[in-house]
């Protein structure tokens, strides 16, 4: 049955036409690889213009279905009197080029099998064109891609593959199936000089011979990820067959890979083709004489009894240039190895294309000082952070010593008014008592006497009146008239309060004071004192009260060191480092906590007790210094 191509809108996938003039119809076939076709149109069909760029074509060999193109290139040639459109054509598993992974994605690692990474892929299409149907590998590797087409992204997961591999389409139906398959060892042909092979050519190429291989991920410098930890501390992977080429080394660098594992796994897989040369094997051979059909993945057995060549080999492309042609002759070419890793180096350009657009990152210094008091139930705490986008951690250095602790102030403010209460400790009775009679006796000094005498008054206070003159015994008391130059008064009243005399003169008459003395006299005598008795004190149940009124403390400002601890004790993350009496970069990172292997990010915790022998509770105050050296990237946060 002869089929028609077809051209369809690649928009809502309607067919526009037959294309029944189409000639030269061919296509080539690639091992995990895009597919290519080609095919002519006479320039004066009017059925060109339905064949625009990316509009899709069907290619059937009789009647073999062998994909869905898209139009690309279109070129018109003139050859005599007749004018030819020759169109160039690619697979649609091109289309997954037209979407890509914006930003920075991360999949994989343990738990994360090879089948959900590529959902993973499929499923940031714009138009979900591709499903995938099958994949037969079950790695956990670890992915990163940043600003990649998806068809790039899918390609770069069987990478790390040291199996053999191979991409399959099914493009017959709608959604178009992907699988990812493990090619079948067993031959599927026999391919035999005389009986179905016409020609052969054989092609060599040691120009990428390797057998020690160095194999470098992200990073750079001395953050460059590397295989050391998986490979005895050694940077390289050296080739069973240094003993046929010698020692040939080679770098192989790709920064996409960001685990050891998924690196050391795709090294091994390159060195095994980079160690013995790519032969390949162009063959003419006629298709309806093989038992089977054969595809591209399949492994072939190649037999030249002349030559003596028996081998097995990878069919890596099928190329026929003219499915409407009487030619039915078909050019496969097999190789020693499923993929040419000459143009697995060369596609090493490209991948550096990518790592142009992907954020690397720089080495980052930085410090951290603390100083805190402590005791010995209460640590200096001091936290630090490691943020999620290290990727390597170089070095934490701590530094430590013991100072005396300190104060800030002598005196502190109160405030408010405080009521204290004392209570009585019940009724009690105290008693003294004498220590029986005793008579106590005082003796007079005998008799005594004792005089006085009468006194001259003198004559400056006496007057003459009353029949006596100055300076005699005879005087008389009165009052003069005038009193400080003014006339004084004296009253007599009666009893009912009537005056009688008022004068500026009172006699009282001449009179004489007698000479006179008065004698005392004390008999001897004694004093006699007598005791016996006691003292009884009784206090009731009672309480105090002191009520202190609101005030204030002035704070007394200076500061006040108390005790040194004579050595500290270090825990990181929960983890006993030791006792120190000081410390000058302790290597903390075997102490801090771990997460699948690696140091967890995020906050740790660094404690220091003092310690002092014999006391139990030592208080100091503790001073430390942090260095940190790590390898981050620019991914993440924001930029402001």
């Amino acid at each position: 049955m002869a089929h028609y191509m077809g051209v369809y809108d690649n928009i809502t996938g309607n067919r526009l036409a037959f294309l029944e003039n189409a000639y030269d119809i061919g296509y080539k076939l690639e091992l995990n690889k895009l597919y290519s076709a080609s095919f002519k149109l006479p320039a004066d069909d009017y059925k060109n213009q339905f064949c625009q760029p990316f509009r899709y074509i069907d290619i059937w060999d009789k009647d073999d279905f062998i994909g869905l193109f898209r139009i690309l290139p279109s070129a018109q040639t003139r050859s005599g009197t007749s004018r030819v459109v020759e169109y160039t054509c690619e697979s649609v598993l091109a289309t997954l080029m037209d979407d890509i992974l914006f930003g920075w994605h991360e999949i994989g690692n343990v738990g994360t099998y090879t089948q959900e990474v590529l959902n993973y892929v499929l499923a940031a299409q714009t138009s979900p064109r591709w499903q995938l149907e099958r994949c037969d590998f079950t790695h956990q590797y670890l992915y990163g891609w940043e600003g990649e087409n998806l068809l790039s992204a899918l390609f770069s997961v069987a990478n790390p593959f040291v199996e053999d591999y191979k991409w399959d389409i099914d493009t017959s139906g709608t959604p178009w199936k992907l699988s990812l398959l493990q090619p079948d060892p067993t031959p599927k042909a026999i391919i035999q000089y005389r009986k179905n092979l016409t020609s052969i050519k054989k092609n060599i190429d040691p120009t990428n011979v390797c057998t020690r291989l160095y194999p470098l991920g992200y990073g750079e410098g001395v953050n460059q990820l590397n295989i050391t930890k998986l490979n005895n501390d050694k940077y390289y992977l050296d080739a069973e067959t240094q003993s046929q080429y010698g020692i040939i080394s080679r770098i192989w660098v790709d920064r996409r890979y960001q685990d050891e594992e998924s690196l050391y796994d795709a090294a091994q897989a390159m060195l095994k083709e980079l160690s013995v040369p790519y032969i390949s094997y162009d063959i003419d051979l006629t298709q309806n004489t093989l038992t089977q059909p054969i595809t591209i993945g399949d492994y072939v057995r190649v037999v030249d009894d002349e030559d003596g060549t028996d081998f097995l080999a990878h069919v890596v492309a099928v190329e026929k240039k003219d499915v409407k042609g009487n030619n039915p002759s078909v050019k496969i070419t097999i190789a020693n190895k499923a993929r040419n890793v000459a143009t697995t180096v060369a596609d090493l350009a490209d991948r550096q294309r990518i790592n142009e657009v992907y954020a690397q990152g720089a080495v980052t210094l930085f410090t951290k000082t603390f100083a805190d008091n402590a005791d010995t139930r209460h640590p200096a705490v001091l936290k630090f952070e490691l943020p999620e986008n290290i990727v390597h951690i170089n070095r934490i250095n701590l530094n430590g010593n013991t100072a005396p602790f300190r104060g800030y102030s002598l005196a502190t403010g109160g405030g408010g008014s405080t009521t204290t209460t004392t209570g009585g400790g019940g009724a009690f009775t105290q008693t003294s008592t004498a220590g029986g009679s005793n008579n106590a006796t005082t003796s007079s000094g005998g008799g005594s006497t004792q005089t006085s005498s009468a006194t001259t008054l003198q004559a400056q206070y006496m007057t003459s009146s009353g029949n006596s003159g100055p300076n005699q015994a005879k005087h008389n008391h009165g009052l003069y008239e005038a009193y400080n130059g003014k006339t004084a008064y004296i009253y007599q009243y009666d009893s009912d309060g009537n005056v009688l005399v008022k004068t500026g003169w009172v006699d009282s008459g001449a009179h004489t004071h007698e000479e006179h003395s008065h004698n005392v006299t004390i008999p001897s005598h004694t004093h006699n004192f007598s005791w016996s008795h006691s003292h009884s004190l009784s206090i009731n149940d009672h309480t105090h009260q002191i009520t202190l009124p609101s005030h204030t403390h002035e704070i007394s400002y200076g500061i006040y060191e108390g005790e040194q601890a004579e050595a500290m004790r270090l825990v990181v993350d929960g983890n006993e480092v030791g006792t120190f009496e000081s410390f000058q970069d302790v290597n903390i990172i075997p102490y801090l906590d771990e997460s699948n292997g690696i140091i967890s990010r995020g906050t740790h915790t660094v404690e220091v007790y003092p310690v002092t022998e014999g006391v139990e509770n030592a208080i100091s105050r503790i001073e430390l210094d942090m260095s940190i050296q790590l390898f981050a990237n620019s991914r993440g946060g924001g930029q402001y």
